[in-house]
Formats: C-alpha cells, sequence, structure tokens
C-alpha cells in the first residue's frame, strides 16, 4: 500500500509540475521575455523546495505573472506548459505568503506600487510565495530629443515614475508628432525630460497590436517602427536609408514569403512603383522584407502591407482607378488587392500608407456566348465541370438550379464563360460584387445581384431555384422562396453551470416544438463569485461542436446585471456571465434570443444553501462551514437554527431532524 502510494504521488507531482530538484521560470508581463512560453526569468534555488528570484519591476500597477517548472519549444504553447505552471486568478500582495494553484492557466498578479529591484521566493511543496521590495535601482536620467522614422506605424508612449507623456494607453499616434530635420531629412521628433528613474519608451501597433518591451531612451538618435515587437534604432548622422519595397503574390512570384518583385524607389515624391500585366484577375500585398525559408510567414509578419478591409479581399474595378487607397500593416489573412485582368501602374506612398493603382483593365471577351454555374451546385467545385444556363439570344440566360447542403446548410456557386483548368478559366469567371461571399437570405432573395468579372462566391440555402442571368447588364435574379427549416435539434448549455467546460458534457434543453428551449439552471460558481455558460446543438469533442455552438452578441463575455433582458444570440457567440444562483433560461431559436429570470428563493430556517428548501445539502454546507471551508452560497440566519447566535453541531442535529421528522416544523 506504502509503494502505490508512493507511486501515485510522485505521478501527481509529475503531472502538476511540482517535483522537487525541479527548474522554475517566472513568465508574463515582468519577465524579460514577455508573456512567452519558450523563455522566462529562471529562480535560482536554495535547496530542493526553495526558489529565491531577484527580478527588475520597471512596471508599476497590477501585473500579471506566472510560475511554471517547465518551458515549451515554442511561444505561445500554453495547453503543453499548464500542467507545469503555478498560479491563479489571486493577490499576491507584498511581503505576504500566498499559495498558489498547480496546474492552471490563470495568471496572479501583484500591485506593484514604484519600480525597483524585488525578491520572489517560492516552497515547491508548500506551493507559497513571497515577494518583497529589495532596492531601488537608479538608472541615468534622460534629457534630449528622440526622432521616428517618417515610415514608422502605431503608436508611441514615453512615461517615467510620475506617469506618462501621453495622458491614456496606448500613447500617441506617431503620425501626430512634431516635425525636425536633421542633415536634411525630416523626421517626427519628441523632446522631453526625465528627473526620476525608470524613463521609457514604448511603440505599439496601434490599441490592439503587438508591442515593443521597455526601452530606455537614447537622445539623439532615430527609431524606426514598423509594428510588432522589434524597434530599429539608428544615428541620424549616418546617410538615411530607405527600405526596399517588394510586390508579393501572384501578381509576382506567387503567395511565397521568399520571394517578390521589387518596387522602384522614386527619392523625389518618395513613392515606390511597379507596372504589372495580368492577363486574368490576380492578386498582390507588399512587405518590406523577405523570409529566408519557404512558409516562414512569421519573418515578415510585422513587414506586410495590405488593404484596409475586414480581413477580405479588396475587389477592385473601373471605379477605384487612379483612386487613393488605404494601406495598412497587417499580417492577417485577407486584404489582399484583387485586380481584373489588365495594365496597372502600382504607386505606393509608405509614409502615407497609400496605393495608387493606375492604368487600364481588359475587357474579357467570351470565346463562345455560354454560360456554366460552377460550385458545389454542380455537384463540386471542379472548373471542368459545370452546369450550362440555356440562352435563345446570348445575353438572357435561364436555369434551375438544384443547390445542393455544403456541409453548412448552404450551396456556393459563380459562373464562368469558359470550362478547363483554374488557370485557362480564370478570366472568364464571374461572381457578386462584393468583398467576401454574397450571401442569399430570406430577406434580400428578391434583390438583383449585381455581377463583375473576378468577382465573389453566390452562398445561398440549398434548395431548388430559378436563375436569370443578364450578361449584357451583368445583373442576376434569383427566383424562389427560402423556407427557413424548423430546427428541432437538441440544445445544450455548457459551461461550469454543468459543472465543467467539457465539450462532451452540456445540460440538455427540453423543448416542445423545436423552437422554444427551456431549463432550470443552477449557476455553480466559477471560483470568483460568477458562472459561465453558453449553448451548443452537438456535443463531441471542441472541433467537432465548433459549427453548432451559439452565444451572445458581444465582444466580450456577456455579463448579465438584469435577469429579465432579453438577449441576442449568434453563431459562435460570446459566453454568458451570471451570479451564483438559480435560473429559468428560455431560448427561442427562430428569433435568436435568450431570456433569463432569476428564482428568488424565500429564506427558511435549515435552508442554508438558500435553495428553496431543506435536505442533505444543507447538512453539507453546514458542515463545511463549521470545518472553516466557506461554502457559498450560505445563509447564516438559515443555519443558525436554534437561535443561539452560534453556528455550531447541535443546528447540524436540527437540520438532520428536520429532514427525518418534517411535520414537526
Amino acid at each position: 500500500m506504502k509503494k502505490s502510494l508512493a507511486l501515485f504521488c510522485l505521478l501527481a507531482a509529475t503531472l502538476f509540475g511540482f517535483q522537487a530538484n525541479a527548474e522554475l521560470w517566472l513568465i508574463g508581463a515582468i519577465s524579460p521575455a514577455g508573456w512567452s512560453t519558450n523563455d522566462g526569468a529562471q529562480f535560482s534555488t536554495t535547496d530542493s523546495v526553495n526558489y529565491t528570484l531577484d527580478l527588475d519591476v520597471t512596471n508599476t500597477g497590477n501585473q500579471y505573472y506566472s510560475l511554471t517548472t517547465k518551458l515549451s519549444t515554442t511561444a505561445n504553447d500554453w495547453d503543453g506548459i499548464k500542467p507545469y505552471r503555478f498560479g491563479g486568478n489571486m493577490e499576491v500582495a507584498l511581503d505576504t505568503e500566498t499559495e498558489l494553484v498547480a496546474g492552471t492557466d490563470q495568471s496572479p498578479y501583484t500591485n506593484f506600487s514604484k519600480a525597483g529591484v524585488y525578491t520572489f521566493t517560492f516552497n515547491i511543496e508548500t506551493k507559497k510565495i513571497k515577494v518583497v521590495f529589495k532596492e531601488d535601482v537608479v538608472m541615468p536620467t534622460f534629457n534630449g530629443t528622440i526622432y521616428i522614422d517618417k515610415a514608422s506605424i502605431g503608436n508611441i508612449w514615453a512615461w517615467d515614475n510620475g506617469g506618462n507623456y501621453f495622458n491614456a494607453w496606448p500613447g500617441k499616434e506617431i503620425s501626430t508628432l512634431e516635425t525636425a530635420t536633421v542633415n536634411g531629412t525630416e523626421y517626427y521628433s519628441f523632446t522631453y525630460s526625465h528627473n526620476e528613474s525608470y524613463p521609457g519608451l514604448i511603440f505599439k501597433e496601434g490599441s490592439d497590436g503587438p508591442q515593443t518591451s521597455n526601452l530606455v531612451p537614447e537622445d539623439g538618435k532615430v527609431y524606426f517602427y514598423t509594428g510588432g515587437t522589434n524597434v530599429t534604432i539608428t544615428d541620424p548622422n549616418e546617410p538615411a536609408t530607405t527600405p526596399d519595397l517588394y510586390l508579393f503574390g501572384p501578381a509576382a512570384q506567387g503567395w511565397d514569403p521568399t520571394k517578390g518583385d521589387i518596387m522602384t524607389y522614386d527619392e523625389t515624391s518618395q513613392t515606390y512603383s511597379i507596372t504589372i500585366k495580368p492577363k486574368a484577375p490576380t492578386s498582390f500585398s507588399f512587405t518590406t522584407k523577405l523570409a529566408e525559408n519557404e512558409n516562414d510567414w512569421n519573418a515578415i509578419a510585422t513587414y506586410r502591407y495590405g488593404a484596409d478591409t475586414d480581413g477580405n479581399d479588396f475587389v477592385f474595378n473601373e471605379n477605384y482607378l487612379d483612386s487613393t487607397l488605404t494601406l495598412i500593416q497587417t499580417d492577417q489573412p485577407g486584404h489582399a488587392f484583387a485586380v481584373p485582368a489588365g495594365e496597372y501602374t502600382l504607386t505606393v506612398d509608405l509614409n502615407n500608407k497609400t496605393l495608387v493603382i493606375a492604368g487600364t483593365i481588359t475587357p474579357v471577351e467570351p470565346e463562345e456566348t455560354k454560360v456554366y454555374i460552377l460550385g458545389n451546385v454542380a455537384g463540386e467545385w471542379n472548373p471542368a465541370v459545370g452546369q450550362e444556363m440555356t440562352t435563345e439570344d446570348g445575353v438572357n440566360f435561364t436555369a434551375t438550379l438544384n443547390a445542393i447542403d455544403n456541409g453548412d446548410g448552404n450551396a456556393y456557386f459563380a459562373f464562368t464563360n469558359k470550362l478547363g483548368t483554374w488557370d485557362e478559366i480564370a478570366a472568364y469567371r464571374f461572381g457578386a460584387v462584393s468583398e467576401n461571399d454574397y450571401w442569399v437570405t430570406a430577406e434580400n432573395i428578391s434583390d438583383t445581384i449585381n455581377l463583375v468579372y473576378g468577382g465573389q462566391t453566390i452562398r445561398i440555402p440549398a434548395g431548388e431555384y430559378t436563375l436569370n442571368l443578364n450578361l449584357q447588364s451583368m445583373k442576376l435574379f434569383i427566383g424562389g422562396e427560402i423556407v427557413v427549416p424548423v430546427d428541432t435539434a437538441q440544445v445544450f448549455i455548457l459551461g461550469n453551470v454543468a459543472g465543467e467546460w467539457n465539450p462532451a458534457v452540456g445540460q440538455e434543453m427540453t423543448t416542445e416544438d423545436g423552437v422554444i428551449y427551456t431549463a432550470n439552471l443552477n449557476a455553480i460558481d466559477n471560483g470568483d463569485g460568477h458562472a459561465y455558460f453558453s449553448f451548443t446543438k452537438k456535443l463531441g469533442t471542441w472541433d467537432e461542436i465548433a459549427d453548432y455552438r451559439f452565444g451572445a452578441v458581444s465582444e466580450g463575455n456577456y455579463w448579465v446585471e438584469n435577469a429579465c433582458d432579453t438577449i441576442p444570440l449568434v453563431n459562435n457567440g460570446q459566453s454568458i456571465r451570471v451570479d451564483v444562483g438559480e435560473y429559468d433560461l428560455t431560448v427561442n431559436l427562430n428569433e435568436m434570443t435568450l431570456v433569463i429570470n432569476k428564482i428568488e428563493h424565500t429564506a427558511t430556517a435549515g435552508d442554508a444553501n438558500e435553495d428553496g428548501k431543506v435536505d442533505v445539502n444543507d447538512v453539507t454546507t453546514v458542515i463545511n462551514y463549521i470545518l472553516k471551508k466557506n461554502p457559498s452560497p450560505f445563509n447564516y440566519d438559515n443555519a443558525n437554527v436554534n437561535g443561539d447566535d452560534t453556528v455550531s453541531v447541535m443546528d447540524v442535529t436540527l437540520i438532520i431532524d428536520m429532514i427525518l421528522h418534517p411535520n414537526n416544523y
């Protein structure tokens, strides 16, 4: 038995990261490596279980961090290091021992009132940490000017212990700084003085983007920031260098981060230009750096420029010729410029983040007056297979469309005047004028859809429709009626309200018509006095249920403050947070709404957990209170059955008697 227990303890220690003689790192906001899972500030050991670390902390206020006995091989492998982390949703107060939780993905915080060197001590057996101030670190005061290259983007934030210079985080947009000229070159400039320790700078890519670490200003130096976590610092007395700019994508040498066509720089206008002559619709974006290895997109992530869209390609047409288009620096999918066949001169101004496309668009002349429907409506997306439309005059085309379910309840299609390979039909494909797929719904099915060569795919619910297409006006009309099927699926409540966030476990709601679903919800404390939940029509793994989950329309967790409010729901929506308690939920799948009503229980002697009844759960609640386990919820007055102002074993006895002999009370 002792041998088995020892093996169990060894296994538990290995799983939850608290084996003796392990290495230990601090990761988080105050670590030199920041929130990285493959680097951190390493503790030293004083013996097999006690660890210590002296750390310069320059960021004051609440700073979050955690400890780990294992680092990963990649920078964001949070699941990989979770079994080895120590943390929790708590404050680690200065000069106070605080017990951390093992195997958690939550991070504690400490309120650092001033910058300095702090000593962190941690006992890996008791899991207790203590943070104490050790000493001030005095850095040179700063009185001078820094210059910022005019091709830089984002924000700048400058501060010392007395506060920051640009009011609210993330500071001031670089392009709004004053300018100064050094050796004939104009820069943005910022002059300031620090008379306290820890002067610093941060460059940040907008309000939500990445940022540099804390920088100690260097007087008179030029800073060049193009996003991300790095900044280049040069001497303005040295000759200014202009970064190369590459066109890349199908319009150049393909979507390959190692390849691109270099653009010509004009020193007078400070613009880059290149001419392209695509014979078929093509797309492109820009980068000031190429990678050394194929598929190493991270190497150029912070150097890419693309279209200012919501994550979709910018569909270019004749209306945009010679117009000034906005560029943004982004490494996200989409944001490419999609142009039809033609001849164009592209002119980029990195100082103002603009693009001008001049030239001509080549009209596409079909070889024959034929139109084919491409897409899964014809069985599959195959450029050699399409449903031919009928015509009598070569202008008006019709077809009966059997829209086949693509697996999500919808069908997708576009048009072409020619079949063959994708390259052979590229110049003959056309679709909707839209920045992404054009969605046909019950509300807009009667609308006329404008078409364009190089246009977007059209999405429509599975069913049978009549298509009427006019090639001369490039307009499409879809006849038929979209019938929204009644969803008779099961609906489950996911979240810690059902015990845990487990995609295979959920509380099933009840329904009589497949539209209105109801449930009585026992909202369980998640550790912060609240419960969190959302919904799904299917249980399984997270990947299996991804398309079936829905929640609140919100940018983050939806916090319920007025329990009778109607909450809009949406597929892939957000979690809903409620106070601990009991609720009636009503979900309307047609209207995609949720109504929550909190059930208020009348206080009753013996009802210690306030669930409206006296049962064995109240016995457990009172025993936990006596053992100082601090149950929640807990009503002291209800638990004090004998009215002696003390909750004791006598009250437990009375509650048991109330359960056994309810007629006596």
